[in-house]
């Protein structure tokens, strides 16, 4: 994610700390209204934790300027801020998605039918390997914090 405008803290994006290494796939849900999206099973996918009730992990995130950069592995729980209200202003962002040489398509739902149909139409197949110019692949790194 790349800011592209002043960020405050009050508005920034946050993340549970460590959730990336529990290797569970959690049910997506409404940035919102914290309802899950729809036609998640629930032998395929966990229900969301109550991250910031239950203790079990440090919630964090950052005030971001512009040209500032957050890089961070998408299976990391993240979240808008948990004021209950909209932004005051408008904040541009920019956000790409990249994956490893082993990172493979697997479309998990109707909430992300938009990107999956357009890779798809870009000749990328579920069940192998990124492969296309909107997907570069990086070589695996530990961004341990």
């Amino acid at each position: 994610l790349l800011a592209l405008d002043p960020t405050p803290l009050d508005e920034a994006l946050c993340f549970a700390k460590g959730s990336h290494g529990d290797d569970v796939t959690y049910k997506a849900i409404h940035f919102r209204d914290h309802i899950p999206f729809g036609g998640q099973r629930d032998d395929q996918y966990v229900h969301m934790p109550d991250v910031d009730g239950d203790g079990k992990f440090e919630v964090i995130g950052w005030a971001l300027k512009p040209g500032d950069c957050l890089i961070f592995d998408l299976r990391t729980l993240h979240r808008g801020p948990n004021t209950g209200s909209p932004a005051g202003d408008m904040r541009r962002r920019y956000s790409l998605r990249f994956g490893t040489p082993n990172t493979v398509f697997n479309p998990r739902g109707a909430w992300t039918s938009e990107i999956s149909e357009h890779l798809t139409r870009l000749g990328q197949q579920p069940g192998t390997v990124l492969n296309t110019p909107l997907t570069p692949q990086l070589s695996p790194v530990d961004f341990r914090a």
